[in-house]
């Protein structure tokens, strides 16, 4: 019964992580870019393919795609939702996902200040109150 059983996958090391983010950065235009006639979907599985088989090379964790992934969607949100996660590590308290500060303002790099701060002069919607149909006033 016991070797029926999937044994679970360690955790991703801070080098595994490191190649990650620079993968991601030299390959960008690949793995996020729109789909024309020369970027298909095929070929942006081909690029987080080549992706996982590299980061699989630094440990010898096989990696696959859904995992790479799933590491890289997790360091988005990390980043997204823990500005001050770099303050957090500071004072020794665990932030998740990202390692250290250096690799948490790589992933913040990575997406773009707009990402991660929001549009500096755009208009919350749910700042608008409807006061009558049809009408709309600004807070």
């Amino acid at each position: 019964m016991s070797a029926m059983l999937r044994k679970r996958q360690p955790n991703f090391t801070s080098d595994e992580i490191e190649m990650l983010l620079n993968q991601v950065q030299t390959n960008s235009q690949m793995l996020f870019g729109k789909f024309n006639g020369v970027l298909s979907s095929a070929a942006k599985h081909k690029a987080w393919q080549a992706v996982a088989t590299v980061v699989s090379s630094v440990s010898g964790v096989e990696r696959s795609v859904r995992e790479v992934k799933k590491k890289w969607s997790c360091l988005k949100y990390d980043a997204k939702t823990r500005p001050n996660a770099s303050v957090l590590r500071m004072e020794g308290q665990p932030t998740g996902g990202c390692q250290n500060s250096n690799q948490l303002r790589a992933v913040m790099d990575l997406m773009g200040d707009v990402t991660v701060n929001g549009i500096a002069t755009g208009i919350d919607t749910c700042d608008i109150i409807f006061s009558k149909p049809g009408k709309y006033t600004p807070v």
